[in-house]
């Protein structure tokens, strides 16, 4: 093996120095090289592929080459190589990135250099030598062309957080340096890195005893950057906003920029900058600090406040320029605050806890305004306001993550589920047949009719040509699955009936009707993100569900099981997830830690039937499955907590040794056979019913097939099977009796099996005198022949 890897990296050396062959194989030789991890698994003829490199860097003509193979090698050297010719290779770079090289070359090397300076920090005799290197790395930063200026940041960051110190010195030019960024360039790419890096600043230069200088630096600079945001909102704001004084605003600021004063310039660059300080305060709130620092959270949440306060509806008045350009613009600035609220969330997580009556205030608040719940809108069509809209369940879906039920989001619950629900539901087209008459003289005044949003003229819009846009609002849609997923989880056992009667009464035909048109289903659950998390959502329902209103089980092991057809691989993985949930719950490994419901308490609950208080009552329902007789029991699932519907029978047991049950069955061959076949199908959705009568004596256990019971094929066949049958039972029956006999329990079986004129087997009767109901069904279920 060493042999041909020694081979196969002699052949790729020669052909890299073949300046004819390289020219088109060379990104196909360096798939070689990274699949086979040459570098790694052989050292006989590393030293010729460095001097290769290494050549290669110096000469114009195969730089881009030698930065190639040099990106390579970083990472699949070892330490030794590494350590010995890393300072060299920073050298080089450098020495590229003060050449006149193509912008392409450029952005390429400050990509490994970037990469090489995250690698050397953890050598600390590698990094005292490249801290001499950081200053040339700085100067050609600060005069770096528009061209290559997205590479630059991103090696200004690498030297910024792996070098401070030696970064120090080039604080204050750095910081000019993104201001004017900000200023003339319009690249939201650029625009981003630049904040990245405006945001790493105050972690320059020495930290001082514990980091206090770290830390003064941090609270210096973001109460700049909440001060300059404060500045942007008062030129934003002017004349609308009252109660400013109040308000705790930092005194410090940014260098300001300047604004053209005619619109809409001045309304569209005042946006802009506020959008990008709100980037700048988002990363700084998330990015790590190598010192304990104070987050302003009463401070970011005021900003918060003061920007949220004015919104579309209170502008919908003002008709001045000003006012219309600023209400475009209201937004997108709603949005960005929103992503600072997630980004703070995120961060502080439940040290927000005290905030949390005005946390769910704002998300109310802007879910109240960007409703569209009252408007009447086609299903093709985008609906506005659907970014801040879906920003804003982000939030609520971090919100309740991060702090779970001391969110204190139970106040507002109506209203949430309310916003959920309509955004969660399909928009529907209203159409209208509208009749006119035939002649063209009305007698009287003519009455103009306005036409109202929603209906459409008869000759031209029937036609059934409309345009149609299957991914129209998805994203707001999947943003409210995930919220009102995240709420179930948090708050389920806590709302009220009724909330989850609602919620299933959506979610269970909404998914029904999505399975039934795969290839047309409603807009916009087209995307297959927004049927995965309305999978999830339904598995939610049956994991959170309300004491008084049972899950949707039955119909969920059914939807599940045809949404493993789905298309999409990820929709069908979370209901097969699903679906082993969906067996957990039906079918548990233990029993239940909740106490049996004793029959003296059921004779006092379940009404009586026929008028008799002490007669029978229905009370669950079975699956008896096996191919000649009912070996195996399976309970199904009651669908209502009611008294009176169905209640498991292995949790009736008798309370007194008077109390007997005596169990009849009356299962045909045929219902066998169909009832085999159901279970194959689908095992959890079949069930026959079980009902038990309660006597003075005796609690009896009536065991019916739902389906039509069959008929005999011949009287002499089922005689001479009744005799065969009786025959066996007896045997067991003294078995079953000797067995019992150690344990001190009785058990009597009296079976009575005869045909009447209808060809139907009568049922079959076992009396039990015992107190536990498990032993009791393993010796019905001992008892039954075999099935062959």
């Amino acid at each position: 093996m060493a042999a041909s890897m020694g081979m196969l990296s002699s052949t790729l050396l020669s052909s890299l120095e073949d300046k004819s062959f390289r020219k088109n194989v060379y990104p196909d030789l360096l798939k070689i090289v990274d699949n086979h991890q040459i570098f790694g698994a052989t050292a006989s003829n590393t030293r010729d592929f460095i001097s290769h490199i290494h050549n290669s860097l110096h000469s114009a003509d195969s730089r881009w080459e030698g930065i190639s193979l040099l990106s390579v090698y970083i990472k699949q050297c070892g330490t030794f190589e590494f350590n010995e010719h890393c300072t060299t290779w920073v050298r080089l770079l450098v020495n590229v990135l003060q050449s006149h090289d193509s912008a392409q070359v450029m952005t390429f090397s400050c990509e490994v250099l970037s990469d090489l300076l995250e690698i050397a920090v953890g050598f600390p005799e590698i990094a005292r030598e490249l801290s001499h290197h950081i200053a040339a790395i700085m100067n050609w930063v600060l005069s770096v062309d528009a061209a290559c200026l997205l590479g630059a940041l991103g090696l200004v960051t690498s030297c910024v957080r792996h070098f401070p110190g030696p970064s120090g010195p080039f604080k204050s030019k750095l910081e000019n340096f993104v201001l004017s960024i900000w200023k003339e360039n319009l690249d939201p790419t650029i625009i981003e890195a630049a904040c990245h890096v405006f945001s790493m600043l105050p972690r320059v230069g020495g930290g001082g005893t514990n980091g206090i200088k770290h830390t003064a630096a941090w609270d210096s600079h973001i109460n700049r950057i909440l001060g300059s945001l404060h500045d942007v909102i008062l030129q934003l704001y002017q004349d609308i906003e009252t109660g400013v004084d109040t308000l705790d605003i930092p005194q410090e600021t940014l260098p300001s920029m300047p604004v053209e004063d005619t619109e809409p310039r001045h309304t569209f660059l005042l946006a802009k900058q506020f959008q990008t300080l709100c980037k700048c305060l988002a990363y700084q709130i998330s990015e790590d600090f190598p010192a304990v620092v104070h987050m302003p959270v009463d401070a970011v949440l005021t900003l918060m406040c003061r920007t949220l306060a004015i919104n579309c509806k209170i502008l919908a008045n003002k008709t001045t320029t000003e006012f219309i350009l600023l209400s475009s613009f209201l937004p997108s600035l709603h949005t960005s605050v929103l992503q600072v609220l997630d980004t703070l969330i995120k961060r502080c997580g439940s040290h927000m806890v005290p905030q949390g009556q005005l946390i769910n205030k704002i998300l109310v608040q802007t879910l109240g305004w960007t409703d569209n719940c009252g408007r009447d809108a086609s299903n093709s069509q985008e609906l506005p306001y659907g970014v801040l809209r879906a920003q804003c369940y982000t939030v609520l879906h971090t919100w309740l993550s991060s702090v779970g039920a001391a969110s204190l989001i139970d106040t507002n619950t109506d209203k949430l589920i309310q916003f959920l629900v309509g955004d969660i539901e399909p928009k529907q087209d209203n159409t209208k047949l509208n009749t006119s008459k035939s002649t063209d003289f009305e007698s009287g005044k003519k009455k103009k009719k306005k036409k109202k949003q929603g209906v459409f003229d008869v000759a031209g819009q029937l036609t059934g040509q409309q345009k149609i846009n299957p991914l129209a609002n998805h994203q707001v849609t999947c943003a409210a699955l995930t919220a009102l997923t995240s709420y179930l989880q948090v708050q389920g056992t806590a709302l009220k009936p009724s909330v989850h009667r609602d919620i299933h009464s959506i979610i269970v035909p909404l998914l029904l009707t999505v399975q039934q048109n795969p290839a047309n289903p409603p807009i916009p659950y087209s995307c297959h993100k927004s049927r995965q998390w309305l999978y999830r959502l339904l598995l939610a329902c049956l994991l959170v569900p309300h004491p008084r209103w049972p899950p949707p089980l039955q119909c969920a092991v059914k939807i599940f099981s045809v949404g493993l057809q789905d298309r999409s691989l990820e929709v069908s993985s979370t209901c097969r997830e699903a679906q082993i949930i969906c067996n957990s719950i039906l079918h548990p490994r233990v029993p239940g830690v909740s106490k049996p419901l004793p029959l003296a308490d059921l004779k006092d609950r379940v009404p009586a039937k026929n008028g008799d208080l002490n007669s029978s009552r229905q009370t669950s329902e079975r699956v008896m499955t096996s191919n000649a007789m009912p070996t195996e029991l399976s309970v199904a699932m009651p669908t209502d907590l009611s008294v009176t519907r169905e209640i498991a029978v292995d949790y009736l047991k008798p309370t007194s040794e008077s109390e007997k049950a005596t169990v009849q069955s009356e299962p045909s061959q045929q219902n066998l056979r169909d009832t085999h076949t159901r279970q194959d199908k689908d095992p959890i959705m079949t069930g026959d019913t079980v009902s038990i009568e309660d006597t003075r004596d005796t609690s009896v256990a009536m065991v019916t097939d739902e389906g039509d019971s069959g008929e005999d094929e011949a009287d002499g066949d089922s005689t001479s099977d009744d005799s065969e049958g009786e025959e066996e039972e007896d045997s067991e029956k003294q078995e079953s009796s000797g067995s019992d006999a150690g344990r001190g329990t009785k058990r009597k079986m009296d079976t009575n099996q005869s045909e009447d004129n209808t060809g139907k087997v009568p049922a079959q009767k076992i009396k039990v005198d015992e107190l536990d109901s498990n032993a009791m069904l393993a010796t019905f279920v001992d008892s039954l022949p075999d099935s062959d």
